[in-house]
């Protein structure tokens, strides 16, 4: 395996966490947006996501932005990031092995 193999598999590992940190970048703005516009008693600050945070963020969501662009777009880096972390991932194995 020569050493621009392991350079691109890297990269490519390395843009998939960008990816997945990008993606849940937009989940937090989104948090901070919806906290901002409810009362100080009803903001949403979960210590733990669980399925039942996620529904509840997901409801609020849709009653204070139900056209906000953010969950389609971090869906989108998510799904990218996944894509070329694996395939650096994979490269970098099927490099090694051959």
């Amino acid at each position: 395996m020569s050493t621009l193999d392991i350079v691109v598999g890297l990269v490519l590992m390395a843009a998939g966490v960008v990816c997945i940190f990008l993606a849940n970048q937009q989940y937090w703005e989104l948090q901070f947006e919806i906290n901002e516009r409810l009362p100080q008693n009803e903001k949403f600050d979960p210590v733990f996501w669980t399925p039942i945070t996620w529904m509840k963020f997901h409801e609020l969501r849709k009653q204070v932005f139900p056209d906000s662009p953010r969950p389609k777009r971090a869906l989108r880096l998510a799904i990218v990031g996944f894509c070329c972390f694996f395939s650096g991932v994979v490269f970098l194995l099927v490099k090694a092995n051959s």
